[in-house]
């Protein structure tokens, strides 16, 4: 089957973590690098999502990790929110945030 493979680059102004890190990544600019398939559509082109991944620049290595799209747009428009005087920085707090926003979205369909 025939993939496509997009490349953006973001920059977060503060520290973030996702589902599945060990701990908060620094500031900075990262790679994100989204897979897609061709669907058999024969009148328009036609995409499925297969894959996103965030590229981590570790000393030595580059590694790529598997990534919710949607988790990542949130933690990006968190990063971009005004800073709240709240724990916003610890691991359990971000990891706390998400789990209530994601159960709250399937229990209520609001986010």
């Amino acid at each position: 089957m025939q993939t496509r493979r997009t490349k953006r680059t973001i920059t977060c102004s503060r520290p973030f973590i996702l589902d599945g890190f060990d701990r908060a990544q620094p500031a900075g600019t990262y790679t994100v690098e989204t897979e897609e398939e061709v669907l058999g559509t024969l009148t328009f082109s036609a995409y499925r999502h297969v894959s996103t991944s965030i590229v981590l620049n570790q000393p030595g290595c580059r590694e790529y990790f598997p990534v919710d799209p949607q988790e990542l747009d949130e933690a990006l428009a968190r990063d971009g929110a005004p800073l709240i005087l709240q724990d916003n920085l610890t691991v359990p707090a971000w990891r706390g945030m998400d789990w209530v926003r994601r159960h709250r979205a399937r229990n209520t369909g609001v986010l």
